[in-house]
């Protein structure tokens, strides 16, 4: 049977309350299936049931997502790579991978956020503060055994996944790319050139995780 999304908050404040630094997790799952929504409702759950808790002075969850991480469209159209934009080539993989190493010995620090409207990152849009003592960072490709996103795992105290089929999270991202402006043929493009691609990538990596999320948690 799946924790429940109670449970699992439950189970992140006693491993925080009981660290002796800033702990950090990784929420890991291919495109679409609904990592930033997973992501902010257990931030917003330990938040929640930490009201009251004299080991917290403030809510100590804060989300950080790898989206905040992508290239410049500018430099993507410079290198080609506009059309695999999600791909891992196409992330600042090193400064993501930098960020999440010193989350575990600098008190406050700033990552930047992807903006959905602009459709670029924006730089120093996150704060990360003392009180944050729970780090929830979510995003595709934690769990790849390549160079340099195999350092991030490594440092994330525990990786979860979320376990969903591949073609239900398919069908969410073809319903994004029509939403945002594309026909049905030109989204059905996308999927087969890269969406697929990379799901395929992150689901090669499922078996890393130290837990696997599934239904009807989700």
């Amino acid at each position: 049977m799946s924790d429940t999304l109670a449970q699992l908050a439950a189970h992140l404040l006693d491993r925080t309350r009981d660290a002796d630094r800033r702990y950090v997790i990784g929420v890991v799952g291919t495109p679409g299936s609904g990592k930033s929504t997973f992501a902010n409702a257990l931030r917003e759950a330990v938040n929640v049931a930490s009201q009251g808790d004299a080991a917290f002075n403030a809510p100590p969850a804060v989300v950080l997502p790898m989206d905040g991480f992508h290239l410049p469209n500018a430099r993507l159209d410079a290198e080609g790579l506009r059309a695999r934009k999600g791909a891992p080539i196409t992330f600042d993989g090193e400064a993501f991978v930098d960020l999440i190493e010193r989350l575990h010995h600098e008190f406050t620090l700033f990552a930047p956020e992807y903006s959905r409207k602009l459709h670029e990152p924006v730089a120093n849009a996150i704060t990360i503060d003392e009180d944050h003592r729970l780090v929830i960072v979510e995003g595709n490709y934690l769990l790849l055994d390549a160079a340099p996103w195999c350092n991030a795992a490594a440092v994330l105290d525990e990786t979860w996944y979320l376990d969903l089929p591949v073609d239900v999270c398919m069908q969410r991202v073809r319903a994004r790319h029509i939403a945002g402006g594309c026909d049905e043929q030109t989204a059905d493009r996308k999927l087969a050139t890269n969406d697929r691609l990379n799901a395929w990538l992150v689901e090669q990596s499922k078996a890393r995780a130290t837990r696997i999320i599934t239904p009807p948690t989700l």
